[in-house]
């Protein structure tokens, strides 16, 4: 037996691969070629952990999932399967039923609702012929308010892959749309044939970074007949738009009220401007680091099986990465030369776009992070965090004169 090969199956049942593709993945990835029953085999031999062997008891199942519904989901809107995956990602492997069932007790008006039976359903869907034929994109502002963080979004249509999900330090602006779209590209090291945005002023730069893509990307198409971009109404650009209402009752309304709930204790005044800087760089990175888990969560949740044009009853990583299983088609799109993909990140990713305060600003609290030990940032501790840096930052930046503040496009708020 190979030494390395329990690790990868184990790797694999935590990334949420069902145990009967395990063996594709392996011959796929690794170039190994291993029976059904030679796994099985090593998930005895080895005591590969799974939701049916894990070695748990009840109880500690039950705190565990409370405890991850008060790190994570504090409003209790997770559903079942995401609430699986969420504890999955922490190799804590709990059978659905014993989850489904501790949430009936705990929360049944809200099982219940979440039942595909309780929910609208719709007489049309959406058609796509394999991946990168349709990338979408779209800025969600509902952090802006209370936070003053604005996130923007890509996501392939044919398998609802995130491409790439990102806060940003400004938004409404036109070079903030052809950031993210560089940054998706540089990232998978591909382009799509199409992209959709809405009417926002952040769209018009993404729209002629991507004819430019196209051109040389895609010469044998006639941009009249296929164009390389279209501007839809928001409630026309359905890929995005139908992740964001998921995003928000998910993951970011459960951020939001971590952030309301933690600030008095804090001691953090709104109407202090050295409060609301620091406040705001130190949940730029709480916030980008939770997206980050919860898109590596998504990307490998298994869809429901449905009856749709598009795939489903796999996860979006494997619909993505090997659309020919699922009936795609993979040669829509074409792979990128990497340093022609840096080029573009260098050319039309401004270095602001990701710095959340001025120059000023963020030297004094890169100092004063570093001085309290640079601990890691995440939404449980960011208020903590804040707490023992805002009596260096009050001091260091008391001669400062922040003058009024401003939101990110403009309007003083």
């Amino acid at each position: 037996m190979y030494p390395w090969l329990p690790s990868v199956i184990q790797k694999l049942i935590w990334e949420n691969v069902k145990v009967k593709d395990l063996a594709d993945h392996i011959s796929r990835v690794h170039e190994l070629e291993i029976s059904q029953r030679s796994i099985e085999r090593i998930k005895q031999q080895c005591n590969i952990m799974t939701a049916r062997r894990n070695n748990g008891d009840e109880t500690l199942w039950a705190a565990a999932i409370a405890q991850k519904q008060d790190e994570i989901d504090p409003l209790r809107r997770m559903g079942i399967r995401e609430l699986q995956d969420a504890l999955r990602e922490d190799h804590v492997m709990i059978p659905r039923a014993f989850i489904e069932s501790f949430a009936r007790v705990t929360e049944p008006q809200a099982v219940a609702s979440r039942s595909a039976s309780y929910r609208k359903k719709h007489t049309a869907g959406l058609w796509s012929i394999g991946p990168d034929e349709e990338w979408s994109f779209d800025g969600h502002e509902k952090l802006c308010k209370e936070m003053n963080l604005p996130i923007y979004c890509g996501v392939d249509k044919y398998s609802r892959f995130i491409l790439g999900l990102y806060v940003v330090a400004r938004h409404q602006q036109p070079d903030v749309g052809a950031a993210i779209y560089a940054l998706c590209v540089d990232k998978h090291g591909r382009s799509p044939i199409q992209s959709v945005t809405d009417m926002g002023p952040e769209t018009s730069h993404m729209a002629v970074l991507q004819r430019s893509v196209y051109a040389r990307v895609y010469p044998g198409l006639n941009p009249d007949e296929i164009p390389p971009h279209q501007f839809r109404k928001s409630t026309e650009n359905i890929t995005v738009e139908r992740l964001w209402r998921r995003l928000y009752e998910k993951l970011f309304s459960n951020i939001l009220e971590i952030y309301l709930r933690g600030r008095f204790d804090a001691g953090f005044l709104q109407a202090r401007p050295d409060h609301r800087v620091l406040a705001r760089w130190i949940w730029a990175q709480a916030v980008q680091k939770r997206i980050d888990e919860y898109v590596v969560q998504y990307n490998n949740h298994r869809i429901r099986s449905q009856k749709s044009n598009l795939p489903s009853g796999a996860r979006p990583t494997d619909i993505y990465n090997n659309p020919e299983k699922y009936g795609g088609i993979r040669s829509c799109s074409k792979s990128l030369d990497s340093n022609w993909t840096k080029e573009i990140v260098e050319r039309y990713v401004p270095s602001d776009i990701f710095q959340f305060g001025t120059d000023e600003e963020v030297a004094v609290l890169d100092a004063v992070y570093a001085a309290v030990g640079a601990p890691d940032i995440g939404v449980n501790c960011a208020w903590d965090i804040f707490r023992a840096m805002r009596p260096l930052v009050e001091f260091e930046m008391a001669d400062f004169e922040f003058g009024q503040q401003e939101d990110n496009d403009g309007r003083d708020i």
